[in-house]
């Protein structure tokens, strides 16, 4: 490389780096999934088009409002852009901590150039609805899933990924150690192994279910499919599965203030259960495998309901004096 060498996973800057040759090293070192990374791309592609020549240390504010500005035109919504700049600040940061650049342009933005945050509420469903959506779904596997979905809020893609060997039913959990996404089997979002609680209705309705698979081997999928290496597709769990049922049970694929039920919606069904229960945001936390509990907070803090008296009380008698 003509301004940086890459040694091993650390970056050895020699001197000045234009920002599309430092994004593309960047995105080359990190240690994420490949899904992620693969999202990223799209930042670091806006960016290199608005100021790709620039040598790094020049890139300023000024340059970055632009780009801002420039997405939203795009018609990219605030959230969206709010996440490109979230990407774009984890590159600078890299620089400086390689010293390339001195300072994280995106940390000196001016508050009117950053967008607008948006809090909106997350697609769930009611009592009511799931009552009239499990009233339709299909015996076996489908109604399985989407119960499994609904009472542990596992991702999708962990979902798919699940392999009997990682289901303790005698012991009431299961091991998330695989998360199926993008056509392959990778680690889970968290990057870690975690284990989530069944309840006891959860381990009958599983062990009826492997019974009806005819008792398979550890290594087999929980939920086959029919793609490739027996996969289940992802986009199986919407257009053949939810979408028909929603339909028959006259439920709204809309739910005010405007937010579409996806099969993702099932998980945050369990999150607004969950907190709504007095379940801590902490725990809630863990379950879901978020990175930290200010992810969790963000996206459902809002049906916090957990009483703070209460929690006090449980430390009654605690101290032994």
């Amino acid at each position: 490389m003509r301004n940086a060498e890459v040694d091993g996973e650390a970056l050895q800057p020699l001197s000045g780096v234009h920002f599309a040759e430092w994004g593309a090293q960047w995105l080359s070192q990190l240690e994420r999934r490949k899904s992620t990374v693969d999202s990223y791309r799209s930042t670091i592609a806006y960016a290199s088009d608005a100021f790709g020549d620039v040598w790094m240390r020049n890139v300023g504010p000024t340059d970055v409002a632009h780009l801002s500005h420039g997405l939203k035109r795009r018609g990219l919504s605030e959230a969206t852009t709010a996440k490109h700049l979230r990407v774009l600040s984890a590159c600078f940061a890299s620089a400086v901590e390689h010293g390339i650049v001195e300072a994280n342009p995106i940390k000196r933005l001016r508050p009117v150039d950053r967008p607008r945050s948006e809090r909106r509420e997350a697609a769930c469903f009611s009592s009511d609805e799931l009552r009239g959506l499990f009233a339709e779904l299909p015996e076996g596997l489908c109604e399985t899933l989407f119960m499994l979905a609904l009472k542990t809020g596992l991702r999708q893609s962990e979902l798919l990924g699940l392999r009997w060997k990682d289901v303790d039913l005698a012991g009431g959990c299961i091991r998330v150690l695989h998360s199926f996404i993008g056509g392959a089997t990778d680690t889970p979002e968290d990057h870690g192994s975690r284990e989530v609680g069944l309840p006891a209705d959860l381990v009958v309705l599983l062990g009826g279910w492997r019974g009806e698979c005819g008792r398979p081997g550890g290594a087999h999928l929980v939920f086959p499919g029919r793609g490739r290496g027996g996969q289940l597709a992802p986009s199986t769990l919407n257009r053949r599965m939810l979408y028909p049922a929603l339909r028959r049970a006259g439920i709204p694929r809309r739910r005010p203030p405007g937010e579409n039920r996806t099969f993702h919606s099932l998980r945050h069904t369990f999150a607004k259960h969950a907190l709504e229960s007095g379940r801590p945001l902490t725990w809630l936390s863990h379950h879901l495998g978020h990175s930290s509990v200010k992810v969790t907070s963000d996206a459902y803090g809002q049906w916090d309901a957990t009483d703070p008296r209460w929690e006090v009380r449980q430390m009654d008698g605690v101290f032994g004096v």
